[in-house]
């Protein structure tokens, strides 16, 4: 246990609400060690065993992309899957589009696919700072940009590099 600040960013799938128990959720756990993207299905999903880890296939779309099949990590009770790290190119990627579709097997039913709209997912990780910095780096330097611009300074392409004397 640490005092260690946490934000979680999260999404409920199209066609759930929050209140209902078989919801799928999309969520963005951030702290300063990283941030681990999840989907928490609801169901249980079994998975390939390798070494202590459970390991389930999870096909996902950003927005008109193709689909791509990665290999994810299945959480302790089996409900949820947690993307391999690091994850930056993918929230990158995902913040870009308007939508995520993402698709699994469950144990024992038939494969389920969900939807998440991530339109404005920027500003909800905007909100979530410091700890959700880690999937803006673009965003922070065009503010620095912005406030260097404001302020008549230079843009740092503009700034002579440093030379030390001979």
């Amino acid at each position: 246990m640490t005092d260690d600040s946490v934000a979680i960013v999260g999404l409920v799938a199209e066609g759930y609400t929050l209140s209902d128990p078989r919801r799928v959720t999309f969520a963005v756990r951030c702290d300063k060690s990283g941030a681990p993207v999840i989907i928490s299905w609801n169901r249980y999903l079994a998975g390939d065993k390798a070494g202590e880890y459970l390991l389930k296939t999870v096909t996902v779309r950003k927005g008109d992309s193709q689909p791509v099949e990665e290999t994810w990590a299945v959480n302790q009770d089996g409900t949820s899957t947690i993307r391999p790290s690091p994850s930056s190119d993918f929230i990158m990627a995902l913040r870009a589009t308007d939508r995520l579709v993402a698709r699994i097997e469950p144990y024992m039913e038939n494969p389920l696919t969900v939807t998440f709209d991530t339109r404005g997912m920027t500003e909800a990780l905007k909100q979530a700072r410091p700890e959700c910095e880690w999937y803006l780096s673009d965003v922070l330097r065009e503010e620095f940009a912005a406030t260097k611009a404001s302020r008549g300074e230079a843009p740092a392409e503009a700034v002579r590099s440093w030379h030390t004397p001979k």
